[in-house]
């Protein structure tokens, strides 16, 4: 994509080079998909494939009612469904690729497509600053610059979207999605503060307007998967000017966020993993490479408060199960 930038910019010497440079556009595929639909399992893959590949590419993904149950959905179906009215989205899957640059199926023209819309200056520039992740909260703050001085009489708003790069089928026990898909990408869990985002006002060239993050976390599976995306959005043309993206950092060493009634402490230290239940139990507990192959397992009566349970591997990334009568619960581990 700064290739195609380059020859774009040689034309017209090098002060557009450094400006594009400067600029770089990150373009934004939302994607509206469902658990159940056995098409979206094969299409939603691939274009999470192809943005996992490319750092200048975005994917928000949006859990939607239809056409079958979808758990993920009803964890944010308001927010959902409004950003599908938005749209006016009628069938998934379906990507949407910065706002009104494309819309419908994108997998066999992905590359073509987003290598062009890349060639396009961003008319904003986006910084996300200080994102944290502390006491089961996430904090941050974005700020949105006008580069264009096209955009003071437009109507345009600041979008601020929490989302998992990886949610495993395997931690929704009830009502897991129906198609083939073992793990969903790019999960929207929550925006922020809602679906309407914040209205810029500073939008004169070099203008800026800062929007702070701040949200108590909801049914993450993961906390080591979250990802904020920001993006600035016209509401009149539905065009994304620009986007980015920023992992928060853990600024605790334990993992507060509550799977089920477990609580996990991660990253693991000296091979000693701890956790804690609300409630007395007997569990199967696993720990698996990130390939499949099992490493640890063994069955274990849970107390009711700390556990604690020493293996002994390599230092990594594992995944870390609990399967009781009622529940499973897996969660990624940092063994250090």
């Amino acid at each position: 994509m700064q290739r195609a930038l380059f020859y774009a910019c040689l034309a017209v010497g090098l002060f557009c080079l450094n400006q594009a440079q400067a600029q770089q556009r990150k373009v934004l595929i939302e994607q509206f998909t469902n658990s159940g639909c056995p098409p979206c399992a094969q299409n939603t893959p691939v274009v999470a494939s192809y943005v996992n590949s490319n750092m200048d590419v975005l994917m928000l993904s949006y859990h939607t009612a239809f056409p079958y149950f979808d758990s993920m959905y009803h964890e944010n179906a308001m927010q959902s469904d409004q950003r599908v009215a938005y749209y006016s989205i009628g069938a998934v899957p379906l990507s949407v690729v910065d706002g009104n640059y494309f819309t419908g199926n994108l997998v066999p023209v992905i590359s073509n497509t987003i290598m062009t819309r890349a060639t396009s200056v961003p008319r904003y520039s986006v910084t996300i600053n200080n994102a944290q992740l502390s006491n089961n909260g996430l904090t941050a703050e974005i700020n949105f610059e006008s580069t264009d001085a096209g955009n003071a009489n437009e109507n345009l708003v600041a979008h601020l979207v929490v989302a998992e790069e990886k949610v495993l089928k395997s931690s929704y026990i009830c009502c897991a999605g129906a198609n083939l898909e073992t793990e969903y990408p790019w999960v929207v869990r929550k925006m922020l503060p809602d679906a309407n985002g914040t209205t810029l006002v500073n939008k004169y060239l070099g203008g800026t307007d800062i929007v702070y993050a701040n949200w108590n976390l909801s049914h993450i599976k993961d906390i080591s998967e979250l990802r904020i995306i920001a993006f600035v959005q016209n509401n009149t043309s539905r065009e994304v000017y620009q986007s980015e993206i920023a992992v928060p950092v853990i600024t605790t060493s334990i993992n507060d966020v509550k799977l089920n009634s477990i609580h996990v402490v991660n990253p693991v230290i000296n091979n000693n993993i701890t956790f804690y239940s609300n409630e007395n139990r007997n569990a199967r507990l696993s720990i698996t490479e990130i390939s499949g192959r099992i490493v640890h397992e063994s069955f274990q009566n849970i107390k009711s408060g700390n556990n604690q349970l020493t293996i002994e591997v390599s230092k990594g990334i594992y995944l870390f199960s609990i399967d009781g009568s009622n529940e499973k619960i897996t969660q990624k581990i940092i063994i250090l």
